[in-house]
């Protein structure tokens, strides 16, 4: 579903990222990829630089995603601790970034010095990026759209 949007949007379209690399992303930051993200990173590979969808977000490769730790150095630990961002809105007006440790994968928006979940899944926010994208910006979430 997400690669036909990002086609009707003249998004190039990256290959899957082989087996050997999503292990080799795990063993360097100590964590397990959720099934879900992994068969996420399997089927495509993010977006090229300079790609954007008709929302203007970027999905980034599995070699460009990074803990908001080390992205956002002054990002409180306390909070960010376990999250990875792998896409951003408008040249990181805001970045989503999903939780890769406990089990857990949640998304939340990272940009404000609290983040604002997204949704409760990986899964859950593709299908908002799909069906709903409006809900994927904090001003359409305050509104209550």
């Amino acid at each position: 579903m997400v690669k036909d949007g990002w086609k009707k949007a003249g998004v190039a379209l990256r290959s899957g990222v082989a087996e050997a690399n999503i292990r080799a992303f795990e063993k360097s930051y100590g964590i397990r990829l959720p099934p879900d993200v992994a068969e996420y990173f399997r089927s495509t590979d993010g977006m090229d630089k300079g790609d954007v969808d008709e929302h203007t977000i970027r999905f980034w490769p599995l070699s460009e995603m990074r803990p908001v730790l080390e992205e956002i150095p002054s990002a409180r630990a306390d909070i960010f601790d376990g999250y990875f961002i792998f896409a951003d809105y408008s040249l990181w007006a805001h970045g989503y970034a999903v939780h890769l440790s406990d089990g857990t994968d949640d998304v939340i928006i990272v940009g404000e010095e609290r983040p604002v979940t997204i949704a409760p899944s990986f899964v859950d926010f593709l299908e908002l990026y799909v069906n709903d994208p409006a809900k994927l910006f904090p001003q359409s979430m305050e509104d209550g759209a």
